[in-house]
């Protein structure tokens, strides 16, 4: 009996820390996918301003702001997974389209290219459009885990319940 209840004690422990892992995986992953939609168009906008105004302070927050953009998209890549990753971003070409769209910002960057500007500006829209529906999707995907977890839960109390019913009642026999 007390081997049982030890039993659903530790997978008890194990479910609880399921969730948190996943929580907090998940809640990264969209933090970081969302942080993404917003990066592409603020970039836009600060090359926009440094265009205008060519300065140090401006220079350098384009260049962090595409470094960040390239450092978030590598860790989504690495970090969901393979085959939502799929779905997301190679079959919908996503992955080549920020990819291409960070090496236009960094070629806009070197050539102070108005026009380029003005070609980079349109397909931020289509960009904002496609990251937003990665966004949409892994939300999706992270309810349909919580809801699974949490069937997982209420399977473990229901499991300890019928245990302790059982035993309390061979005790007292």
């Amino acid at each position: 009996a007390l081997l049982i209840i030890a039993l659903f004690s530790i997978l008890g422990f194990i479910n609880v820390k399921d969730i948190i892992s996943s929580i907090r995986n998940e809640g990264k992953i969209i933090n970081i996918s969302g942080r993404q939609r917003m990066l592409s168009q603020k970039l836009v906008l600060l090359l926009h301003s440094y265009l205008n105004n060519p300065n140090n302070f401006t220079k350098n927050q384009v260049l962090e702001n595409i470094k960040t953009m390239e450092n978030s998209h590598n860790y989504l890549i690495q970090n969901s997974e393979k085959d939502l990753i799929e779905l997301l971003y190679f079959n919908n070409n996503l992955d080549f389209d920020i990819k291409n769209y960070l090496n236009k910002s960094k070629q806009i960057f070197e050539t102070n290219s108005f026009d380029d500007l003005a070609i980079l500006i349109i397909s931020s829209d289509d960009l904002l459009k496609k990251l937003d529906n990665v966004v949409k999707i892994y939300e999706e995907k992270y309810e349909e885990k919580l809801v699974i977890l949490q069937k997982k839960g209420e399977y473990l109390l229901i499991g300890i319940f019928i245990v302790l019913i059982f035993e309390w009642i061979l005790i007292f026999k």
